[in-house]
């Protein structure tokens, strides 16, 4: 790049979920200019990008000309629907909109996906044994936020490509009595099919710790996952009892999926949940529930898991897919 390049952005980078947005400025490097919107104080993901960039840019400032947006949802062609936000969007229209002369839209955990090879030691918090992951094997990434989110990574060659699904949608499969229990509760709440992100991601939480109240007796305590999480945390006994349960029933999920994708190369938690409490999650039922597999668990056993504990991974897989687009030919590109 030139000097007079070097004076500008080329690249918008965003992790889009539930709850915030967040957005940087690529030129290069790593991410710069991080800002954190909240999604619901506007009516657009459009409208949330151009407060970004008028915040962010200077009037000396070239505007990016191409952008990587990861999003909490499923995209489908040309059409995003962000499940738990109800932002819906063409990805044509909205590139015309912006201006931008390359504009990509994925899944967020494709992004996450797309972040594990460039994660350090410093990144992770590994749960369970201390294993050392295979250089070139197939990885697993998910995690509980405002939904519960899956994507596979495999190797291709010296390149990796993501495999991005809907897993937080596969039916709810209980693992002892007690969640059978709870999975006839569910039934009845929610009229029919239970999937696994009914009860795995903060909503899922709170819905979890209300069932157990009615099937226990309990008298309810906290209002929201937050007050679950943090009484848990404090030692509150039946919060502690929902809050390992959520644990063991990710540690499940989690297994599962492992053998799905023979998930060598690490299996990593993501999300906004389980990286606040790192030490409950260490010494819950996670790792025990993630390798009790039947005749599988000698494979489980073997696959090491971490929680991901950067403070912006999809940013970073969103400047990895960045990088693959192609090259701007407007001033303010490469």
């Amino acid at each position: 790049m030139t000097n007079k390049q070097n004076q500008h952005y080329y690249g918008l980078v965003g992790d889009i979920g539930g709850t915030n947005a967040r957005f940087a400025l690529w030129r290069g490097r790593g991410p710069e200019k991080i800002k954190i919107l909240s999604c619901r104080q506007y009516p657009t993901l459009e409208e949330a990008i151009q407060v970004y960039l008028r915040d962010m840019l200077t009037v000396h400032d070239i505007r990016p000309s191409m952008a990587a947006l990861a999003v909490a949802g499923p995209v489908t062609d040309d059409h995003v629907n962000l499940t738990n936000l109800g932002w819906n969007f063409s990805i044509e229209e909205m590139r015309r909109d912006l201006g931008f002369e390359h504009f990509e839209v994925f899944n967020d955990f494709r992004a996450l996906a797309l972040s594990l090879p460039h994660l350090q030691e410093k990144d992770l918090f590994k749960v369970g044994p201390d294993e050392n992951e295979p250089e070139r094997a197939p990885k697993l990434v998910l995690g509980p936020g405002t939904g519960l989110g899956v994507a596979g990574l495999v190797p291709c060659g010296e390149n990796w490509i993501a495999v991005p699904g809907e897993g937080g949608h596969v039916s709810f499969a209980p693992e002892n009595e007690q969640e059978d229990r709870i999975l006839s509760w569910f039934r009845r709440e929610v009229g029919g099919r239970v999937s696994v992100e009914r009860l795995i991601c903060g909503p899922g939480l709170e819905m979890l710790y209300r069932g157990m109240c009615k099937l226990e007796g309990w008298s309810p305590q906290c209002h929201d996952a937050a007050d679950i999480t943090a009484a848990a945390l404090a030692n509150a006994p039946n919060e502690r009892i929902v809050l390992d349960m959520f644990c063991g029933m990710l540690g499940s999920l989690a297994g599962d999926l492992a053998l799905v994708y023979n998930a060598f190369g690490g299996v990593y938690i993501g999300g906004g949940i389980i990286p606040r409490m790192l030490d409950f999650f260490a010494d819950s039922s996670f790792r025990l529930r993630f390798e009790d597999k039947g005749r599988m668990t000698p494979l489980t056993s073997s696959m090491p898991t971490s929680v991901i504990t950067h403070p912006t991974p999809a940013l970073t897989g969103a400047i990895a897919a960045l990088q693959h687009l192609p090259r701007p030919t407007t001033p303010g590109g490469f």
